[in-house]
């Protein structure tokens, strides 16, 4: 009964997540990673480089780079 009562309540908070999509995969020379676009659920753009830093961001088409 425990599990059960658990198990609705993480079914219940969960649909209260947010989550982002990954838009973009990009790799250099066809084989090495070099980032990932992903867009959130508020429509904004954040490429992330193969290290984990942001290389840009922003909303729509034109995203913002970095410096």
């Amino acid at each position: 009964m425990k599990s059960f009562v658990l198990f609705m309540s993480l079914l219940f908070l969960s649909f209260g997540m947010h989550a982002q999509e990954l838009s973009q995969v990009t790799f250099s020379l066809g084989k090495n990673l070099s980032s990932l676009t992903f867009l959130t659920d508020q429509a904004i753009l954040m490429k992330i480089s193969a290290d984990g830093k942001v290389l840009e961001w922003g909303n729509g088409s034109r995203p913002r780079a970095l410096l």
